[in-house]
């Protein structure tokens, strides 16, 4: 991969990670059209071209999230924000396990960039459809359970997969 290629797909992954559609499944799809091999040296890439998005989120919101972290560290009285970090965590849970056990299935999944991303956003669109068609339209997050936060962790199993949105995911299990 040229440093060319490299800035380009950066500049996919930081275009499409924060919209309901896969980051992943465009930057498979670019890495095709820059024909770019689907090897080991390319899924690292993927891997840190995304923990790239992850330092830029804790950058970002480091007010918020240490807000929600003192908060729930504070067992004296229940509030949202302990609540809220309360269902970060069950909601996390899931898809770390998938991810962890089904490591080797989603490497292998690299191998055919194209079918894949297809089939994700595929997946994600009909996801997204039947969350809005099948859901409350008055939700709140003081309303949220933890059985909410699980529903909202195993929907983003699907995520561990390459093509898949963490965020379309993510939105569709919390409608």
């Amino acid at each position: 991969m040229t440093v060319l290629q490299a800035f380009l797909l950066g500049i996919v992954q930081g275009l499409t990670e924060f919209i309901p559609v896969s980051s992943t499944a465009h930057l498979l799809i670019s890495q095709t059209i820059l024909e770019i091999p689907a090897d080991e040296a390319m899924f690292s890439f993927l891997v840190i071209v995304q923990l790239g998005t992850l330092v830029s989120l804790f950058v970002f919101y480091w007010k918020d999230l240490l807000s929600i972290l003192k908060a729930a560290l504070d067992f004296r009285r229940p509030t949202p924000e302990r609540n809220l970090g309360f269902y970060i965590i069950i909601s996390t849970i899931p898809a770390l396990l998938a991810g962890y056990l089904l490591k080797d299935a989603v490497e292998n999944l690299f191998r055919q960039p194209m079918l894949q991303a297809s089939i994700r956003l595929f997946t994600a669109a009909v996801l997204l459809t039947l969350a809005e068609w099948l859901t409350k339209k008055d939700r709140s997050l003081t309303s949220m359970t933890w059985l909410d936060a699980l529903i909202i962790g195993l929907f983003q199993i699907v995520s561990v997969f390459p093509g898949a949105s963490r965020s379309g995911t993510t939105i569709s299990g919390g409608m």
